[in-house]
Formats: C-alpha cells, sequence, structure tokens
C-alpha cells in the first residue's frame, strides 16, 4: 500500500511516504504543496494530514482537496485532522458564562481559549499571545492548557517555537536567493523609514504559522462531498478506516494524543 502523510513536520512514520515544506528527518521529502501533491492520478492508497489544512487560505485549500481526490486510488481514504472550531467555540461559550456568574477558574480558562481561538489568525510574530500566557511564571491553569492543546503546550515552552507545518516557508538553504531576499527587505526597511516594522510583519504573515482558515464537522464534511468524496465519517484518534492504525501512531505521542483539540474527518474517493 501507499501511504502518504502531508505536512508531516517532524512527527511521520518510517513505512509512509512522508512530505513537508522542509527536510524535516530522513523519511521525509521535501516539496511545497502548494504546486500539487507530486504524484500521478490513482496511485496512492491513504493520505493523512494533520493541522496542516488550516494554513491554507479557503481557496488553496479546495485546490487540496482535489489534489486528494486525484492521487487517491478508488476507494482511496483520507484522513483529515484540523483544528475543531465548533468544539473551541462551544468551550469559549461555556468559559464565558461561567465567568459571568463570578467563577475565578474559568475567569482564569476564559483568557487562555479567546487566545486559543483567535491568535493563530492574527498573531504577528512567532507563538503570538500563546507563547507569552504560557511562559508566564505565575501561570495557575496549566492542566487545562495541557487538557486543550496537548503536547503544543511544551513546544510552546521552547522560545523558537513555530507551528508543525512549514509548506510556505522560503527555502533558506538556497543560499544565492536568501541573500537577495535579504538584501531586498534591508532596501524595503530603508525605503519605508519609520513604517519598517511591516516588513517583518508582512513576512511572518507568509511563513505558514498562521491559521487561514477554519472548520466545523458540518463545513468539513460539505467541502469533502463537493469534491466528490463519499462515506465522509466524523471519527476519533483512535479509530479509523486505514489498516492497522492502531500500529501507526500518527495522532499519538507515547500513548497521549497530539493535539486534543482536534476535529477527526475520514473520506472515501
Amino acid at each position: 500500500m501507499k501511504l502518504l502523510n502531508l505536512g508531516c513536520g517532524k512527527h511521520y512514520h518510517k513505512n509512509w511516504i512522508n512530505i513537508d515544506f522542509n527536510k524535516t528527518g530522513e523519511n521525509v521529502i521535501a516539496y511545497n504543496l502548494l504546486n500539487g501533491i507530486p504524484y500521478k492520478e490513482n496511485d496512492i492508497d491513504v493520505i493523512y494530514n494533520s493541522h496542516l489544512f488550516e494554513h491554507f487560505n479557503k481557496h488553496n485549500g479546495i485546490n487540496f482537496i482535489k489534489e486528494c481526490y486525484r492521487v487517491l486510488k478508488p476507494n482511496g481514504i483520507l484522513r483529515i485532522v484540523v483544528p475543531d472550531l465548533e468544539g473551541i467555540v462551544k468551550e469559549y461559550l461555556l468559559q464565558l458564562e461561567k465567568s459571568l456568574l463570578g467563577d475565578k477558574n474559568a475567569q482564569t480558562n476564559y483568557e487562555w481559549i479567546v487566545i486559543e481561538m483567535i491568535d493563530q489568525m492574527i498573531r504577528n510574530k512567532s507563538g503570538g499571545e500563546m507563547i507569552n500566557y504560557i511562559m508566564n511564571k505565575n501561570i495557575v491553569n496549566k492542566n487545562y492548557i495541557i487538557d486543550r492543546i496537548g503536547i503544543e503546550a511544551n513546544d510552546l515552552l521552547n522560545t523558537n517555537y513555530t507551528a508543525n507545518t512549514y509548506y510556505l516557508k522560503k527555502n533558506n538553504n538556497q543560499k544565492l536567493l536568501g541573500l537577495i531576499s535579504r538584501f531586498r527587505v534591508k532596501f524595503a526597511k530603508i525605503i519605508l523609514g519609520n513604517e519598517s516594522h511591516l516588513i517583518d510583519i508582512g513576512k511572518f504573515r507568509t511563513i505558514g504559522e498562521n491559521h487561514l482558515w477554519m472548520y466545523d464537522r458540518y463545513s468539513l464534511s460539505k467541502l469533502l462531498q463537493e469534491c466528490h468524496f463519499s462515506k465522509v465519517n466524523l471519527t476519533d484518534v483512535f479509530h479509523s478506516m486505514i489498516p492497522n492504525w492502531e500500529q501507526q501512531n500518527l495522532d499519538l505521542i507515547d500513548g497521549k494524543i497530539r493535539q486534543p483539540n482536534s476535529l477527526y474527518i475520514e473520506a472515501i474517493k
């Protein structure tokens, strides 16, 4: 079977074909998925992607789903994991109502859920308000945050944190292009003067860390059906139509859920 893991970051299985914008490991192929999926029609048995899809804008997201359909074999399986817009909104409303009633714990959790809901879409620096919040020495709701975002809470303790998808980043290994790019940035900053900070903001907004769209079980199911997928099913971390899923360990790390605030959907070509 041909098993394809797209936008794998550093979490992949050696028996899969693993693709990310940068080569993040020995078994990873570097490729820009905005250029499509580099396989012929009806060639792949299974496609998996986790916390990749939300980093495409709506238009590119539709093209990506069409590409998944194109390269999958008939009866091939697509598994998508994304942040669950519905779950985040419900949690926000729950903590809001409790906060209005004077619940002190809820008021603390409310601060976090607002950041979780908004920060990755509007942030202008790596880690955004999420990293500022978690690195606060006086944090009192660490367990709540870990329950919400799992191992990502530990990643955010690293000041060099960026999201687990890098497919929009520029390839800095190309030294000449990198030199030209840096020259252009410096020249633009000279021209902009006091407004030069806009260059840094604009550059950051293109690296792929921001969420450019979000999905719930209705919108993602509808999109898959519109792209001609059938048997669209809501599932979870532990269940899949993918053969021997329990042995793949892609949604778990050391038995713990990678992204607890996720939506899991599968579909058949």
